[in-house]
């Protein structure tokens, strides 16, 4: 009986508080840029057959259940480079990131909330009186 409370318990405490994830907070101590956690570069690409060289930002958008995505958000080539670009592609980035942070952590407790009431459901069909 003690246990079937407890699990109770428990589920109800996970329909009402915040989901715990497993994303960082913060970027690595490693990480040589000032760049937010997820977004790396400037990445300077010279295309197969081409001379002119072009310039983006590498972003890591997580995903629930899956692997995480790869993007590139578009500064500029070398003659279009701005500061005023880096600027916009860098808030591009920084929506794109954040936006699949918000996907992501609406998913896991969804997730978690789903268990959770899988988990009631099994616990009270067992402690019902047979």
């Amino acid at each position: 009986r003690a246990l079937v409370l407890a699990a109770l318990e428990l589920s109800n405490r996970i329909s009402r508080l915040p989901v715990p994830h497993t994303l960082r907070r913060q970027s690595s101590a490693s990480k040589t840029s000032n760049l937010p956690r997820g977004i790396s570069g400037p990445v300077v690409r010279a295309r197969a057959g081409s001379r002119a060289r072009s310039c983006s930002f590498s972003v890591l958008l997580p995903r629930f259940g899956q692997a995480p995505q790869c993007r590139t958000v578009y500064i500029g080539s070398e003659t279009t480079y701005t500061v005023q670009k880096y600027k916009v592609a860098l808030a591009k980035a920084i929506a794109l990131r954040e936006g699949a942070e918000a996907s992501y952590e609406a998913a896991a407790a969804k997730s978690k909330r789903k268990a959770a009431l899988a988990m009631k459901a099994a616990l009270t069909r067992s402690a019902a009186p047979r």
